[in-house]
């Protein structure tokens, strides 16, 4: 128990700089016109400078620990078959927390995240419940390949996509991690949330303009892990 305590302490500090350091800096240069590849992701975590200590960096660091704690103890009470929970869940949570922050400061979803968050769930599918990976394989390219033809024809007859590459991304992402039955559940929760809170910040009925997807799914998904459990990863 106290490695474990000792894992999430130092993990919740990782993901802590990750979040005040590393994700600005890479907005940042995105701002200011880089590539948003792999390389400039890496650049980053090098160059970036530390931010400061303070009572808010401290907060999120406790927060986050707290979160990953109560989220640990739901896995354990859950059962799921993960050899490697607490490093499934570091993943899981923290992945989709950067994407967040970054969909948010520069609205893009950068695929060196997406697709480490893609690998690892297929991963630990293919190790947990290998019975279910052609289906889930079969609903992630159903998901992209409806993506690609839906802003194919937005670009078409709108001229403006309809939706945008790195949230059908981030939605592949999460296919393998909450199952092909849920997915459904996630865009639309996503949906409702980002409706609901762009006509509350616009102060209409109908809101209008772009806005970043990214944080809603990652919500949503986190809703229904927490809610709905991945079946497909429950042991009898």
């Amino acid at each position: 128990m106290y490695l474990l305590a000792l894992y999430i302490g130092l993990g919740s500090l990782v993901l802590t700089h990750l979040y005040f350091t590393v994700v600005p800096y890479y907005a940042l240069q995105i701002h200011h016109g880089a590539n948003a590849d792999e390389d400039l992701w890496w650049q980053s975590l090098n160059a970036a400078p530390l931010a400061p200590v303070n009572l808010e960096y401290l907060g999120t660091a406790i927060a986050v620990g707290v979160f990953w704690a109560l989220a640990q103890g739901q896995a354990a009470t859950l059962q799921l078959g993960f050899s490697y929970s607490v490093h499934d869940l570091f993943i899981w949570f923290g992945l989709l927390w950067l994407l967040a922050r970054i969909d948010q400061a520069c609205l893009l979803l950068p695929d060196v995240l997406t697709q480490t968050l893609m690998w690892w769930g297929l991963l630990r599918l293919g190790l947990s419940a290998p019975e279910h990976l052609y289906g889930v394989l079969c609903v992630m390219s159903v998901i992209y390949l409806s993506g690609r033809l839906i802003q194919f024809f937005g670009n078409l007859c709108f001229a403006m996509p309809l939706v945008g590459l790195g949230d059908v991304k981030l939605l592949v992402a999460v296919t393998p991690w909450l199952g092909a039955h849920v997915v459904v559940y996630v865009l639309c929760i996503a949906s409702t949330l980002c409706f609901a809170a762009e006509a509350i910040r616009q102060r209409c009925w109908r809101p209008k303009g772009t806005c970043a997807f990214g944080p809603y799914l990652v919500s949503a998904s986190w809703l229904v892990w927490w809610f709905e459990p991945p079946a497909i990863y429950l042991h009898s």
